[in-house]
């Protein structure tokens, strides 16, 4: 009888840009995290930071996750940190990774938004994008859209860690209440108030999703428990902007829709 050898070849399909560890399927519902989606005018994809008191900031295999990056059309959301790329990333504090590097593959060009689940108040965090040199803050609310280019940087994004009674407040102390601020959209322009002001001014300038200036205005304020103004935005076209606010030496941004 003849004897002869058989050579098989298996092929694996991954049909989830996300690869598991058991830990992370069944028990990542109970611990704090942060979930980032990353989406796309069809495809979307999302990366997880999670918080867990017995992890380390090195990979550790019962707790985190390679990224196994999307397909060409598709675009690609992770945290790394050195040279690993995490779809879960577990950390013990906070503060034991107070900077954490996001990374994004663009697939094409086009508009994006970066959205967040924010699942544990005591882990705040602000979104910068060093690209336009904006920052937002980051809770279950949070939408960042953005122009997204296939040449942008991976790099782009990074979250900072913030201490729970400073979240969305990026003014330093002072002996009395910190300022708080804020800007919304109203009909042919935008409103900006204020709560616990010095005499001072302040900065806006507003920018196209692309990170192009369309406009920079400079006001005065008064000392004020509450100061609230209109402000005109001639001759824009309708569509979304950031505004980037600047006062007592520190900067915000804010999300509007002109229609």
């Amino acid at each position: 009888m003849d004897r002869f050898c058989v050579k098989s070849i298996i092929t694996i399909f991954f049909q989830s840009a996300i690869l598991f560890t058991p830990y992370s399927g069944a028990h990542a519902q109970s611990d704090p995290l942060i979930r980032i989606k990353l989406s796309g005018t069809v495809y979307s994809d999302e990366a997880i930071i999670r918080f867990k008191d017995v992890t380390t900031t090195s990979f550790d295999f019962d707790w985190d996750a390679y990224k196994i990056m999307s397909g060409a059309s598709t675009p690609s959301m992770y945290s790394y940190i050195g040279t690993t790329n995490y779809s879960i990333n577990s950390i013990p504090l906070a503060d034991s990774l107070p900077i954490i590097n996001l990374g994004t593959k663009i697939s094409e060009d086009g508009n994006y938004t970066m959205s967040f689940e924010n699942s544990d108040g005591l882990h705040n965090y602000v979104l910068i994008d060093k690209k336009l040199g904006v920052e937002i803050g980051v809770d279950s609310s949070s939408v960042y859209p953005f122009t997204g280019l296939v040449a942008d940087a991976a790099d782009r994004f990074e979250l900072h860690y913030q201490i729970a009674d400073t979240k969305r407040n990026f003014a330093p102390e002072k002996s009395a209440a910190a300022y708080e601020s804020n800007i919304t959209s109203s009909t042919g322009g935008i409103v900006v108030s204020f709560k616990n002001v010095s005499e001072s001014a302040y900065t806006i300038e507003v920018l196209g999703m692309g990170g192009r200036i369309f406009k920079t205005i400079t006001k005065e304020i008064p000392a004020s428990e509450s100061y609230v103004e209109y402000i005109e935005l001639l001759n824009l076209s309708a569509g979304n902007y950031l505004v980037k606010l600047t006062y007592n030496n520190s900067t915000s941004s804010h999300h509007i829709v002109v229609i």
